[in-house]
């Protein structure tokens, strides 16, 4: 089968309709998260397989339903990267500091004032996350030091201000935090905390997770299902057969061979991964099986080339694919990280090339 883990985060260059058969996902998300006014914070649950187009859904929407003044704060954990305590809301301390520097003066100390006003008398504990906090907020007065525990109490509290002083009737937040499954433990009990708090208004969470038991999201769930904020949850589904043929006749719509018996041996060789299937679909395109309009249009694909991909030789073709489309300079650079090892220090990269 083809490998659709290899492949989950390496979209193909050109872009193929990923959304076909999401129209009620889509629909989902926009009627939760499109709201003028949120009482109080909304929390959507996205989740399926590597792959399966989870982060690819919530961009769609976010598209849609973002407006000028909203705020949007976006953390992607990885497997394989240590995370810092309450990692997503230093990162979106950080996103906020540079659209704030960003601003006009006027609109830039209305914000300050608010922000000023909601986490006082902690607002060194904001400058502490985020450095950059230092020439928004000014002069800050000393924390008063406190246990350990009571420390990240205070933590949750004063993020939770801060964050409810950015939002308001002109301008939501959005958090948006991706494989929450390697989140640190300081981010998911500040999620807890958001959730539970009943006075947090015009915020939104998307918390996406791959498919299985994990502990952190069943947490949340169970706080949602006690307070009751407007939530929805979605589970991305594999493509089925018919939803490959949508693809394939969208990209060659003038078809040479029925288009059912070559949508199944894709289907078959991804396991109905969206990713893997778009990649695929793209692989073979490239490879001229897939003629443009001066050709006839159509797809010419022998059972053979897709017997390749069902056999795993299709991810050796993607990758050479890829590897063709960079220059010579970056090729160079792929074989030096190649012989550092599986983990590149990018400084590191650059001072040897």
């Amino acid at each position: 089968m083809f490998n659709a883990e290899a492949i989950s985060e390496v979209p193909p260059e050109r872009p193929l309709d990923v959304f076909v058969g999401r129209d009620r996902h889509v629909a989902e998300l926009t009627r939760l998260l499109g709201n003028a006014f949120l009482p109080r914070s909304a929390v959507a649950f996205v989740t399926g397989r590597a792959g399966f187009g989870k982060s690819a859904l919530v961009r769609q929407v976010l598209q849609t339903v973002l407006r000028p003044d909203d705020w949007l704060v976006s953390f992607k954990y990885d497997q394989f990267t240590e995370a810092s305590p309450a990692s997503l809301f230093v990162n979106g301390l950080d996103i906020v500091a540079a659209r704030m520097l960003a601003m006009p003066d006027s609109p830039r100390e209305a914000i300050r004032r608010r922000l000023v006003d909601a986490i006082s008398p902690n607002g060194q504990l904001v400058v502490n996350l985020c450095g950059r906090m230092d020439a928004l907020l000014g002069p800050q007065p000393e924390l008063i030091q406190l246990a350990p525990q009571e420390n990240q109490t205070r933590v949750s509290f004063v993020l939770r201000r801060f964050f409810a002083a950015l939002s308001g009737r002109k301008g939501r937040v959005f958090i948006h935090v991706d494989d929450l499954q390697w989140a640190d433990a300081g981010t998911v009990r500040i999620l807890e905390d958001m959730i539970a708090d009943s006075s947090l208004q015009n915020l939104a969470l998307i918390i996406a997770h791959r498919s299985g038991d994990f502990e952190s999201a069943a947490t949340l769930r169970r706080i949602v299902r006690t307070v009751g904020n407007p939530s929805v949850e979605i589970e991305m589904d594999a493509m089925d057969e018919s939803e490959i043929a949508d693809i394939l006749s969208r990209l060659a719509p003038v078809s040479r061979r029925p288009l059912g018996p070559l949508s199944a041996s894709i289907h078959k060789a991804t396991g109905g991964n969206p990713l893997a299937i778009v990649n695929v679909v793209d692989l073979l395109s490239r490879q001229g099986r897939a003629g443009g309009a001066g050709s006839g249009g159509g797809w010419s694909v022998t059972d053979d080339a897709v017997e390749r991909l069902a056999l795993g030789d299709g991810i050796d073709d993607l990758l050479q694919m890829r590897l063709a489309g960079l220059d010579a300079e970056e090729r160079e650079l792929l074989g030096i990280a190649a012989h550092i090892g599986d983990r590149v220090d990018v400084a590191l990269l650059h001072r040897v090339s």
